[in-house]
């Protein structure tokens, strides 16, 4: 069961007037002799009036008291939807009175309360819609930049990465040059080397040469001495022949000087012979010597030649070589030229980058002081919503 003042109220009248009526008879008992069996009807009636006088003191209260009561439930009630045109008209110089003063005051402070949070959400509902529009517009602001620079920092590593590969490819041009001019270098060196050789090999083809002539004139004298000797051993074989002839003749006493002679004899076939080897031989030298000399002479030609070529292949080379030592110094100055411009759009790229870290995070959090004037803005419509419920005097 609910609690309820008022039915309390009428159970306790209820209570004092029964137990109003119970002690009434004990009371009376002092002061009235009753006559015969009319002591219970007097109880009876006791209890009665009691019961009555408990209802009447409540009818009472309800008339004078709660009647007015439920008016100022009421208009209190009405104040609490909103409705502030209300004024309760009742005077009572006491307790009830100033209740109902502190109501008719509380209803006029709460109209002037209402009607300043009106005024002051209004002005602060149109300022905040201007400073959502300011917000939103600097939104779009900082992230038109935000898009600009992340644009210019995609360009500037783009770049970036570009320069790197230029100068990827100018140090690999300048590592090419430097080695070819080392190989270049080298060829020279091997030119001058070669040339150097050549000389020193036509300086040893010349006394080649003269030894080879030298071999012919020593190959003609000694073919000249075995012709001598060849002589000498047609005289010796027909000497021998004589004196065989003539120790046949003068019987046993010439046999031991024919067998001298005929050893003689068989000398000087086997001499012919033999310098007949050796001419063959000399002619053969001499032919070789004939062919060296022609070949010595022909190499010695042709490595002239070669050395000539050598020489003017040595000054290209030269000349090449001085080319490349300026293509090189300009490779240089290129590399050293294009690593600034590559370390200059690092640092102005990691510029970029903090400048857009930057922009992000103002968007950030410019978006979220946007979204906080949304939801002040949702708020103080609500608050002017509720506000607006209140009824206000004209």
């Amino acid at each position: 069961m609910k609690k309820s003042v008022l039915r309390n109220l009428v159970l306790g009248l209820f209570v004092f007037g029964i137990l109003m009526g119970m002690v009434f008879p004990f009371y009376a008992d002092l002061f009235v002799n009753y006559k015969p069996g009319m002591r219970n009807y007097f109880v009876a009636g006791c209890l009665g009036a009691g019961v009555v006088l408990g209802l009447m003191n409540y009818w009472l209260v309800h008339f004078f008291l709660l009647r007015n009561l439920k008016k100022l439930t009421t208009f209190m009630k009405r104040l609490g939807a909103g409705d502030l045109t209300l004024h309760f008209d009742l005077e009572s110089h006491d307790t009830f009175g100033e209740l109902i003063e502190s109501g008719n005051e509380m209803k006029r402070e709460l109209s002037y309360l209402v009607s300043e949070i009106k005024r002051s959400a209004f002005l602060v509902h149109q300022q905040m819609a201007q400073i959502g529009s300011l917000t939103r517009e600097m939104e779009r602001v900082i992230q038109e930049q935000s898009q600009q620079t992340h644009a210019m920092s995609e360009d500037l590593s783009h770049f970036f990465s570009t320069s790197q590969e230029v100068l990827k490819l100018v140090r690999r041009n300048s590592e090419m040059t430097e080695s070819a001019n080392g190989q270049a270098e080298l060829v020279q060196q091997t030119a001058s080397h070669s040339i150097s050789v050549m000389e020193h090999l036509a300086q040893k083809f010349k006394k080649l040469t003269l030894g080879v002539d030298r071999l012919g004139e020593i190959t003609r004298l000694v073919e000249d001495s075995v012709e001598s000797i060849n002589d000498i051993s047609l005289q010796t074989k027909l000497l021998s022949f004589n004196a065989s002839v003539e120790a046949s003749r003068a019987g046993s006493a010439g046999a031991g000087f024919s067998v001298v002679a005929e050893e003689i004899g068989k000398l000087a076939h086997h001499s012919q012979n033999s310098t007949g080897s050796i001419s063959s031989s000399i002619k053969e030298l001499l032919e070789g010597s004939k062919q060296i000399h022609l070949g010595v002479a022909e190499t010695s030609s042709a490595m002239g030649e070669m050395s000539q070529q050598i020489s003017e292949a040595r000054g290209k080379i030269e000349d090449i070589i001085n080319q490349m030592m300026h293509v090189k110094e300009r490779s240089f100055e290129v590399d050293h030229g294009v690593t600034e411009q590559v370390e200059q759009s690092q640092r102005t790229s990691h510029l970029v980058d903090q400048i857009a870290t930057g922009s992000q995070s103002t968007y950030k959090k410019v978006q979220n002081l946007s979204n906080e004037f949304q939801r002040l803005e949702k708020e103080f419509d609500q608050l002017e919503s509720y506000v607006g419920k209140f009824k206000l005097v004209a």
